[in-house]
């Protein structure tokens, strides 16, 4: 079988930060944070990039910024450019700056000003198209400030409203350049006409954001179907125990910047 699947090379994380515990969550869990735990977490999950064929830069925390292992959030990459976001939550602004060094050093990079908000999290590349969640954290002025950006590389942004979740990338992810993973129910697949859909099941919609790399799939532990649908493509997979990274509403492509 031929495998097909996003390429990279590099990747950029964040360590976990001493003050993870107080990552802001839409609806806190009743067991708090373990940061202990998520450290190991994320350990693995670097681990697992490494596995997967990738050169990975790992910044050092930002203890202040509870939310900053979250580094997807603050750039996006594509062509040899890239966009540093502002995100939504004001907590997080502070962030941007050491992305936006890292990326200068191998990238054109561009800013985004008010009152344009973006969270990595809501902006999903697919091939040539950027699908651009309008959501709490991101917002129209955002989508177009993407479309400045990528617009003249050759990309065509398509805004998505997005509800009763945080990210668009909350129910969907990138599997490569003309296929993405869906859980079922949560997007109007109309939005992804000429590109092939791999549905998962709503009960496994968590597992939808897996990070598709190099004939790899790193993807969330104890989600059978999606796990044996993306075995069917060839994929190699790499599960992960999550806990305590989705405490902080946080899922496997939050945590990395892939660069290639």
């Amino acid at each position: 079988m031929h495998v097909t699947s996003f390429q990279a090379t590099k990747a950029i994380v964040r360590g976990i930060s001493a003050s993870f515990r107080d990552a802001i969550v839409m609806h806190p869990t009743a067991e708090p944070i373990d940061v202990d735990r998520a450290r190991l977490q994320h350990a693995a999950y670097v681990h697992a990039l490494r596995s997967a064929g990738l050169a990975v830069d790992e910044l050092p925390p930002l203890d202040t910024y509870p939310d900053a292992c979250f580094v997807e959030d603050c750039g996006l990459v594509a062509s040899g450019t890239a966009l540093v976001t502002r995100p939504g939550a004001p907590s997080r602004v502070g962030e941007t700056d050491s992305i936006a060094e890292r990326l200068s050093k191998s990238h054109r990079v561009e800013r985004t000003s008010a009152p344009a908000t973006i969270d990595g999290g809501d902006c999903l590349c697919i091939g040539r198209t950027w699908f651009i969640g309008n959501s709490a954290r991101t917002n129209s002025d955002g989508a177009r400030r993407v479309c400045e950006v990528f617009g003249p590389l050759g990309y065509t942004v398509v805004e998505v409203s997005v509800e009763g979740m945080l990210h668009l990338k909350c129910v969907c992810s990138r599997i490569d350049g003309r296929t993405v993973l869906v859980a079922e129910g949560t997007l109007d697949l109309a939005l992804f006409t000429g590109l092939e859909v791999v549905m998962i099941p709503r009960e496994e919609a968590y597992a939808a954001n897996a990070v598709v790399v190099n004939g790899t799939a790193i993807v969330a532990k104890g989600y059978p179907y999606t796990r044996a649908a993306l075995e069917r493509r060839g994929l190699r997979i790499i599960e992960l125990a999550l806990t305590e990274i989705a405490k902080a509403d946080g899922s496997l492509t939050c945590m990395s910047i892939l660069l290639d």
